[in-house]
Parts: structure tokens; C-alpha cells; sequence
């Protein structure tokens, strides 16, 4: 018996490095999972990576070191970059370079880990104004914009642009009411005003008295000018002033929505300028126009007029 024993011991296998076995009388070892290591041959237990390092393949001797503005992840089986930073694709040095030209001369100069990078296929590159990176593992994919702010069209998610309104929200959100990738789009039985705010329609039978008044004061100017034309009557000056007042009406309102340091004064008669024409766009809106022929009230209003 004694003799059998020893030559069942003399037959066990040392388990190699990147395999351990911690229990007596096995047939085989195991191989250490990734996010763990062993470099030693004859290991109990494989040993978890250390802190900033991975490992996303099996039976290995060693961890990698996560590059620079990054950290282990997914139980240290991947690196992610850490906040501040988003994981650009090492495919796409050119958009890098593009950024930050400075950033992207210091990184490949002083980077050691430039095999771990093309390894993992992503530098981590500061984020640009305008982005949502307050949580490890941000991407170029998944970038979203901060509150104030939308993302650029171009489909990089790379170029952030302050919010045309107040309803730019983090994470690239709309507030209520409003759509669309610049937030300036509205609803339904929504209108945009001059001031890109989305307001309610008005009521049906005050959308009805604005369009055909305003239909009445055409076909009116349209008989006046003809008549005039007739008596050989030269223009008068009025028509001229008018539309200088018009004019600088539009133009009182569009400055509100730069963000100057208006006088409590000014802010406020421009507001009121600002409103006045928001109120008239909302009458006039065809949105609201063509949600209103859907009322009989409204059909019936216009044809009677």
C-alpha cells in the first residue's frame, strides 16, 4: 500500500503558471480566470490584478498596465478612463490630434503604454466643453452633453455648442415641451417663439380673429394701393415709418436672446417687445393653424368670414 502511494505522489504534475489548484488529489489544474494571475508555477490560487491593472484573457502570468488617465474595470478584466476623460479610438488619431494637438504630443512623448493602448484600441482624452464626463467609463459612443450645452451634429461627439435656450438638461435631455437635438423644437399644440421658448397655442377662436384679420388688412392695403396708383397719389412717408418700427422691433427682440449685461431697465422693455412678438408668432403659427382645422369651430369661423 505504501509503495502505491508513492508512486501516485510521484506522478503529481506541478500546475504551471497562469494555473493553480488548491485541493489535494486532483487530476488537473485551473486556469486562472481573467481579471486574476499567477506567475509562479505550483500556485494554490490564482491572485487578483492589482489596482490599475487587467487582465481579459485566461491562464496569464501577469497583468497589463491600464494607460494613463484610466483605471481597471468589469472586476480588472478592462480598463476605463476615468472622470474628466473619454475613450477616444486609437483608429481615430486624427480627431485626437484635432482636439488638443499640445495633449496629443505630450501623450505618445511620455506615454510608455502605447502597446496597452492599440491593445484596448482607445485613448482617454479630456473631455471637451460642453460634455457629460462625470463617470468613469465614458466614450466617444456614449458621450453625452452637460446641462447648457447640446451635441454638435457632425455625429463625432466631439464638438459641444452652449444651448440656444433654457431647455438643454445633462445628458443631452430636453426639458418638457421641447425636442429635437438643439432643444428648439416643440410639442404638439406647442409653438416656438422669437425667444426659441415653446409656448401654448392660443385659443382657437383668437387664432380665427388673427388670421382673418390680418387677411381683411391685406386685401384693404391691396385696394388702397390700387386706388392711389389710379389718382396718380405719390406714397406718403407713413408706410416708410412703419416699417422702420417693425424692423426695429424684430431686432429689439432677437438682441434679448444674447447674453449681454442688459440694465434691469432694458432687460425688461426688451422683454416686452420680446413677448409682444412670441404672442404674435403663436397667432399666426401654421403648427397651430393646422392643429386648429381640426375643430369645426374654427372650419366654420373662416368660412363665414
Amino acid at each position: 500500500t505504501s509503495a502505491a502511494l508513492h508512486d501516485s505522489v510521484e506522478n503529481c504534475d506541478v500546475c504551471p503558471a497562469g494555473f493553480a489548484q488548491g485541493q489535494s488529489s486532483q487530476r488537473e489544474c485551473i486556469a486562472c480566470a481573467a481579471g486574476s494571475y499567477t506567475g509562479i508555477t505550483g500556485s494554490a490560487q490564482c491572485v487578483a490584478c492589482e489596482a490599475g491593472s487587467f487582465q481579459n484573457s485566461t491562464a496569464q502570468v501577469s497583468c497589463l498596465p491600464c494607460p494613463r488617465q484610466s483605471a481597471a474595470s468589469n472586476g480588472g478584466t478592462w480598463c476605463a478612463c476615468d472622470p474628466g476623460f473619454y475613450a477616444i479610438p486609437t483608429s481615430m488619431e486624427s480627431l485626437f490630434r484635432d482636439l488638443d494637438e499640445d495633449a496629443h504630443r505630450i501623450y505618445l512623448q511620455s506615454n510608455d503604454t502605447l502597446d496597452v493602448n492599440q491593445f484596448l484600441g482607445f485613448w482617454c482624452v479630456t473631455c471637451p466643453e460642453g460634455a457629460q464626463c462625470d463617470k468613469p467609463g465614458t466614450t466617444l459612443e456614449n458621450v453625452k452633453a452637460a446641462g447648457g450645452y447640446y451635441i454638435g451634429v457632425d455625429g463625432t461627439g466631439s464638438t459641444f455648442f452652449p444651448c440656444l435656450n433654457q431647455a438643454c438638461l445633462d445628458g443631452g435631455e430636453c426639458s418638457e415641451g421641447y425636442t429635437g437635438p438643439t432643444c428648439t423644437d416643440c410639442d404638439a399644440e406647442l409653438v416656438l417663439g422669437s425667444n426659441l421658448e415653446c409656448t401654448e397655442c392660443p385659443p382657437v377662436y383668437l387664432t380665427a380673429l388673427a388670421m382673418s384679420m390680418c387677411f381683411l388688412l391685406v386685401i384693404a392695403y391691396i385696394v388702397r394701393t390700387v386706388r392711389k396708383k389710379q389718382k396718380g397719389e405719390a406714397p406718403k412717408l407713413h408706410s416708410v415709418y412703419f416699417k422702420i418700427v417693425i424692423t426695429s422691433l424684430q431686432q429689439n427682440a432677437i438682441a434679448l436672446s444674447y447674453a449681454f449685461d442688459w440694465s434691469e431697465v432694458m432687460a425688461g422693455f426688451l422683454a416686452v417687445q420680446s413677448d409682444i412678438s412670441s404672442l404674435g408668432v403663436a397667432y399666426l403659427e401654421f403648427s397651430c393653424l393646422s392643429s386648429s382645422l381640426k375643430n369645426a369651430f374654427f372650419t366654420e369661423t373662416l368660412i363665414y368670414i
